[in-house]
């Protein structure tokens, strides 16, 4: 099985191909539910920002544990990179539209 790069253009994590579905649908939904796949501008009830709607401290604590270099919570390609992520941790939990 190869590793390929992932899902939305703005991540290079190295997946098996059937799990870069299963990751991209439940990306595709999150972002749709939580911003309508818009970005700048995105404020959620709670001090959410962007088209994943993460917290600043969720972003920077997921930014650490993946090992983002120079992350910044407004930056939509590494937010959408940490979505990918977090999806392939399991972490989709931390938001309530991927359920």
């Amino acid at each position: 099985m190869s590793d390929i790069p992932m899902v939305q253009g703005n991540s290079l994590l190295p997946i098996s191909s059937p799990e870069i579905v299963r990751i991209q649908v439940l990306a595709a939904k999150i972002t749709a539910c939580e911003s309508s796949n818009r970005h700048e501008g995105v404020w959620g009830l709670a001090g959410e920002y962007g088209i994943a709607q993460f917290k600043k401290g969720t972003f920077y604590w997921m930014a650490e544990l993946a090992g983002l270099d120079n992350p910044d919570w407004k930056n939509k390609g590494q937010q959408l990179y940490l979505l990918d992520w977090a999806i392939a941790e399991g972490l989709e939990g931390h938001w309530t539209c991927s359920r």
